[in-house]
């Protein structure tokens, strides 16, 4: 198999559509000059839970194929461009769920969900931090394995928020 099959050609594209859609309802939210009704809030947690869902899918569709060729003995090498394109879309859109985690309506909510907000603020802040430093020189094998541990952290925090989400969006919007 060459380095630059695509093993995942709609994964950009489902990436780039949640973000110009996450990055929509976070202007909109920030253009807002009232406070929201129950029904625009419960929009905009299910709006944000959306871009949750996204990233947890992905991230669970790209373990599943990993694991699915490992499990019939077949190498599966995903490139380093690919991983990239995927890396760059997942955090651009971690960035726009920042920013609508950061706007005063999803504030308010967190703050009467701390649970909630926990599982939240470990989730967006993890994906981007880079606690250890590579070696200049990783192999490529090395770099996928670190790729594919991302991707299984991403699901675990992912996993997490959505739990949390599911019972705030139940508790609260009775």
């Amino acid at each position: 198999m060459s380095n630059d099959s695509i093993w995942f050609p709609d994964i950009p594209k489902q990436l780039n559509e949640m973000y110009d859609f996450a990055k929509k309802v976070a202007e909109d939210i920030r253009n807002l000059k009232h406070k929201l009704s129950e029904r625009e809030l419960k929009k905009l947690v299910t709006d944000f839970k959306r871009g949750v869902e996204t990233i947890n899918l992905i991230c669970i569709k790209i373990g599943a194929k990993y694991e699915v060729a490992k499990r019939a003995n077949r190498e599966m090498h995903i490139s380093l461009a690919e991983r990239a394109d995927i890396s760059n879309k997942i955090d651009a859109l971690t960035n726009e769920l920042n920013r609508i985690v950061e706007t005063a309506a999803m504030g308010e909510f967190l703050g009467e969900h701390p649970k909630l907000a926990e599982k939240a603020y470990m989730k967006l802040y993890a994906e981007g931090v880079d606690d250890f430093e590579l070696p200049e020189k990783i192999s490529e094998e090395e770099a996928e394995n670190e790729f594919l541990c991302w991707i299984n952290d991403i699901k675990w925090y992912t996993g997490d928020l959505l739990f949390e989400l599911d019972e705030a969006i139940r508790d609260h919007f009775k």
